[in-house]
């Protein structure tokens, strides 16, 4: 209300989206939408059923260090189009596919 009418009027959107739900959901359609969302709480899942699972010290750590990635990669989704930098998701999907084996290897020695 303080501000002169052009000022506001100069605004433009930006040319990309804010967040990783609506990039998914406005370039790919809500079939997509609900594969990512049904396939980013099946990744939680398992960290967290790892976790639940783990009977030593060291597979219960790469449990938590696993749903500690999930958790960090996906907060930041929620404001910025991080799934849009390939880099990110690769290394997202190695470490939490090796923490996850790790938690597992470690388990079948006990």
């Amino acid at each position: 209300e303080d501000r002169p009418a052009e000022a506001v009027l100069d605004a433009r959107a930006a040319p990309f989206p804010h967040s990783n739900l609506l990039w998914i959901a406005a370039e790919l359609g809500l079939f997509a939408f609900a594969l990512y969302v049904a396939a980013n709480i099946y990744i939680f899942l398992m960290c967290y059923r790892a976790f639940v699972r783990a009977k030593s010290g060291e597979a219960r750590a790469a449990a938590v260090g696993a749903l500690a990635l999930v958790v960090v990669y996906s907060i930041p989704g929620l404001t910025l189009a991080s799934g849009a930098y390939s880099d990110l998701n690769l290394y997202f999907f190695f470490m939490t596919g090796l923490l996850l084996n790790i938690s597992q290897s470690r388990d079948s020695q006990v």
